[in-house]
């Protein structure tokens, strides 16, 4: 059966998977490939250094606990409960009931003592303990390297969302996670109930009736295995794996619609969003149509197989009980003992849906897994510690924007420590690529990054529109931190006040936590990273820190945008923390609160008045491909007043 799943697929098959929605490359998927993702899986989890013990443990100890379970099943629940059986259908010929009631006494007994514990008590903790372990191993693998903080992840996946196929991560790393870990656990407990019970009730069969019960039963299991595999297998896999997909895609539309909900309403697209995803839920729809139509062919045929084989057994066991030599609760214990062979030949079968929904999930995460690994070794720009006296140095910077091919940018140049510098030129040449790979966030290029700390940079990175969680006025000022110490309130304070931000104190105080997106407009979260920043440095060592601005005073007036610059260049001061900046605007009024400037295009005139010389010169890539002329411009003389 494996072996011919792993072949490839004859064009009567691919015939009969295009109808069930699933893309070209996913049908070439078989059961094969579940089983190299999923033995990756679960020999990480077997041979890493935290985990190995605990998993090996478990392996060897449900094996052991599955033999006692289908031993007392086998030889010791059956058994009693044939002989409550017989004694009471053969009340009428003894005409006493002391055996039959201690048959029942004896069943009973055992039931209470040995059979309830088992599996009502034993039984549910041990496999939620399995489960659980392997879980908290994928999920912790999983989110270690999605929220990498060197590789950063999942910024890279969502932003090359459209060609690597990664849709809700979130619901690969919570809930595939999930479905895998009691997916796999349950069907290798399975596995070992089927394989163990043969043998066990194989012998009770061979005690009870001859050895053509044994061959009828084991006749009846091999075909009911073979019509529904061979006939349905495929199709059901294929058609399961499209609902899962399906209904992905529509809660990934919906996800959208909530998080981007202003610029959908503000855009006049509800409309249009509303479309859209109705044609998802129409997807939906028909993959669950074509899903139940072939679950009820293949159910309907599996059904159909187990109707003849109680039938048949009876008709060989029947003339053994008029004779006298079979009785009646050794007969049905036969009949129990077919259904627990069924269970090996029919485990494929009976667990078709689990099989595919483990193939589907275990695809999907390792689909993850492969897309984080490989930004963990995507690097190919070089990060150095800086040398004294200087901020930031680029040696032959070129950046390799995500979804490009080309190379873009290509600067060499430096700003002194206690300087700042500006980057100026048109929109949509690169000047945010080149932040972006000062900060560490797209590595791929070529050239080498100076900046302080080198590959553990002191660099504190504001963007045109601030993160900001769900929490208090005290969390969003100390993030990353968690902001939990009272001690830091008064620092806090300051921090928001030299933003310009302290009237929300006043307005909500430090410790009301609310959902602060819908609350500050886009001014107010732009300070808000200045906040952050200030707060930042107070407890770093003296000219250790780089900012990098990008564009993060484009919804400020330009009065406030004057007041923030300055109480950071305050912080350039000797005996202050921060050593640079470098910053990416358009308003000519920046140019005055830098001492060096990244012209790009056209020589720019400064609107402070002040004499410039050349430092560096070259030629700049745009991503699309177009050059430009680039200058670093250095003052020679002081800024006038404003």
């Amino acid at each position: 059966v494996f072996t011919r799943l792993g072949l490839p697929k004859t064009p009567k098959k691919a015939e009969k998977l295009a109808g069930t929605g699933v893309a070209a490359w996913q049908r070439q998927d078989t059961l094969w490939s579940l089983y190299g993702s999923l033995f990756v899986l679960l020999r990480a989890w077997c041979s890493s250094k935290d985990t190995k013990w605990t998993a090996r443990s478990i392996v060897a100890g449900l094996f052991f606990w599955y033999l006692w379970r289908e031993f007392a099943f086998a030889m010791l629940h059956s058994a009693y409960t044939a002989e409550v059986i017989n004694e009471v259908t053969e009340l009428h010929n003894k005409k006493d009931a002391s055996d039959a009631y201690q048959a029942i006494l004896v069943s009973l007994r055992f039931n209470t003592l040995v059979w309830f514990p088992t599996m009502s008590i034993l039984d549910p903790w041990i496999m939620y303990f399995c489960k659980m372990r392997l879980r908290q191993f994928l999920t912790t693998k999983a989110l270690n390297s999605y929220l990498s903080p060197h590789a950063h992840s999942y910024y890279h996946i969502k932003v090359n969302e459209s060609t690597n196929g990664i849709d809700n991560p979130d619901q690969r790393i919570c809930d595939d996670s999930a479905s895998i870990a009691s997916d796999c656990i349950q069907l290798y407990s399975q596995l070992w109930s089927a394989v163990l019970g043969v043998g066990l009730w194989t012998s009770v069969m061979l005690s009870i009736a001859d050895f053509l019960v044994v061959k009828i039963a084991f006749a009846f299991c091999v075909l009911k295995m073979v019509v529904a595999w061979f006939g349905y297998g495929e199709s059901v896999v294929a058609a399961n794996l499209n609902v899962i997909q399906s209904s992905a895609a529509m809660r990934y539309g919906l996800t959208r619609v909530r998080d981007s909900a202003e610029e959908i309403a503000l855009g006049s697209g509800t409309g249009r969003e509303q479309m859209q995803a109705h044609t998802l839920f129409s997807a939906v729809v028909a993959a669950n149509f074509n899903s139940t139509a072939i679950n009820v062919r293949y159910s309907s045929a599996v059904a159909l197989c187990d109707e003849f084989p109680g039938l048949c057994l009876w008709l060989v066991l029947i003339p053994k009980i008029v004779t006298g030599n079979l009785r009646f609760g050794d007969a049905n214990r036969v009949h129990q003992s077919y259904g627990q062979l069924d269970k090996l030949f029919g485990f494929l079968v009976n667990n078709f849906q689990s099989l595919t929904d483990l193939q589907a999930n275990t695809e999907r995460f390792k689909a993850l897994m492969a897309a984080c690994e490989e930004q963990e070794g995507s690097s190919a720009i070089q990060y150095e510690e800086a040398p004294t006296g200087i901020a930031l140095e680029l040696q032959g910077l070129a950046v390799q924007p995500p979804k490009q091919a080309q190379l873009s940018a290509g600067v060499s140049l430096s700003c002194p420590a206690g300087k700042a510098m500006m980057v100026i030129g048109p929109s949509g040449t690169g000047k945010t690529s080149v932040l972006r790979a000062i900060s560490g966030l797209w590595t791929r290029g070529t050239g080498t990054v100076r900046l302080p700390g080198g590959k553990q940079p002191q660099l504190h990175f504001m963007p045109s529109c601030s993160y900001l969680p769900i929490g208090s006025l005290h969390q969003l000022v100390c993030y990353p931190d968690q902001g939990e110490s009272e001690e830091a309130l008064p620092s806090v304070r300051e921090a928001l006040v030299r933003a310009q931000l302290g009237y929300l104190v006043e307005k909500w105080g430090l410790m009301t936590e609310k959902d602060w997106r819908f609350l500050l407009s886009a001014g107010e979260k732009q300070r808000m990273g200045f906040a952050r920043l200030f707060w930042n440095l107070r407890n770093c060592k003296d000219n250790s820190v780089l900012a990098v601005l990008d564009e993060a005073t484009s919804a400020c007036d330009i009065h406030l945008e004057a007041t923030l610059y300055t109480e950071m260049r305050s912080e350039l001061q000797e005996g202050h923390s921060l050593r640079g900046f470098i910053s990416v605007g358009h308003r000519p009024q920046l140019q005055a609160f830098h001492d060096t400037w990244l012209l790009l295009g056209d020589k720019v005139e400064l609107a402070d008045g002040r004499q410039t010389s050349v430092l560096a010169a070259g030629t700049w890539k745009t991503p699309d491909g177009k050059s430009l002329e680039w200058q670093q411009l250095g003052a020679t003389s002081k800024a006038q007043d404003a």
